[in-house]
């Protein structure tokens, strides 16, 4: 590869796709089944319901506090009156203020488990694709912009790095016109047990030799992270401002001295 070639490597969630809505009414229908008996049961609002638009506008809201999609079906249950037993539950604000540090002590103490949550919201979202289809990919927006700057720079080598299962990832994509020719699936790497975005980034640099990778992501931690893990690599490392994050989240990378702050008009049509 010569000097001048970037190479991207892109978040998804937060910086092509706005899923925040479908991410919502996935985790609150898999909380729906998970929470429906035992210890931490829960009455949940009736479908179409005031009360259930204003437990998904929460949940939104809460959005950029949350790393792994499954954490969203737990905080559904949070957001809700507690069961018999229970002095009190944290309230928006205060959920607000200390995602994710009491994410294990819930839990522990509602009596489920990592595996509960994540195996709840991806049977909702199966279930959800198989009844509708249309309705959850227009739940799955790509941001304005995106599918242009796919089809205005045909040639560009892009990945996308992503916590998402690669085949959901895909599917988006495709529904939106962009093609295997734009963004080939084999270069879209989604969510592997034990392997992190850190390790990706170091496989296209090996891929890559002598390229700028220009790595876009919406979480500053993951930017943070990477950037001192392979601290000396040619990397450019860009937080995507319309993405999932929070002002404080904004005001961090900009004293970062390896952090650029990125807006969506010019990510689209300068850099994608």
């Amino acid at each position: 590869a010569s000097e001048e070639e970037e190479i991207l490597a892109l978040d998804f969630d937060g910086v092509l796709c706005d899923s925040a809505g479908e991410l919502a009414e996935s985790c609150l229908r898999g909380a729906e089944g998970l929470f429906s008996d035992g210890v931490s049961k829960a009455t949940f609002p009736e479908k179409n319901s005031d009360e259930r638009s204003e437990l998904l506008r929460k949940m939104i809201i809460l959005r950029p506090k949350i790393r792994t999609g499954y954490e969203l079906v737990l905080l559904a249950r949070l957001l809700l009156p507690p069961p018999a037993g229970f002095e009190r539950f944290p309230s928006l604000d205060e959920l607000e203020k200390t995602w994710p540090n009491q994410r294990e002590e819930w839990i522990q103490t509602l009596e489920i488990s990592k595996d509960d949550l994540h195996d709840a919201l991806y049977r909702a979202r199966d279930e959800w694709l198989e009844k509708d289809e249309l309705s959850w990919h227009q739940s799955n927006r790509l941001y304005p912009g995106v599918a242009d700057g796919f089809r205005m720079f045909p040639s560009r080598i892009r990945y996308i790095v992503t916590t998402k299962e690669a085949a959901f990832a895909v599917r988006i994509l495709r529904e939106a016109g962009i093609d295997e020719s734009m963004m080939p699936t084999e270069r879209v790497f989604g969510l592997v047990p034990g392997v992190s975005k850190i390790d990706v980034l170091k496989r296209l640099l090996k891929t890559h030799g002598g390229a700028k990778i220009v790595f876009v992501e919406d979480f500053v931690t993951a930017l943070e992270d990477a950037s001192i893990v392979l601290l000396g690599s040619h990397i450019r490392y860009c937080l995507a401002t319309w993405g999932y994050n929070t002002d404080k989240d904004r005001k961090k990378a900009e004293l970062h001295p390896f952090i650029e702050l990125l807006d969506l008009p010019t990510f689209t049509t300068q850099i994608l």
